[in-house]
């Protein structure tokens, strides 16, 4: 069988769907990397204060559902680039909000 490359996963993630309410561990795809992305299998992840913050905000902006936690430590799961490996270790990723994996 031959291979088709990277494929869109499923991951948990917790979700924010309201300012100030739990987050909430879901389910979510992940879309296949595009050009001059690489998927990063997370290890860890955590909630900076300016997550808390817009957490907490009751005029919360217009993009939830979202999903906080944009320092992380994780490796490339999905070869794209010659100069790095699996085995390359990723931390602090400055990311986006993510509001596309949901429907």
């Amino acid at each position: 069988m031959e291979n088709q490359g990277p494929k869109p996963i499923r991951c948990k993630a917790a979700v924010c769907r309201a300012a100030g309410e739990p987050l909430a561990i879901e389910e979510v795809v992940v879309d296949t990397p595009k050009a001059h992305e690489v998927r990063i299998r997370i290890i860890c992840t955590s909630l900076c204060h300016s997550d808390v913050t817009f957490w907490r905000m009751k005029d919360l902006p217009d993009n939830i559902p979202r999903i906080f936690g944009h320092e992380a430590f994780g490796y490339q799961s999905s070869p794209r680039f010659d100069s790095m490996s699996s085995k390359d270790v990723l931390d602090d990723l400055p990311t986006s909000r993510c509001t596309r994996i949901f429907p």
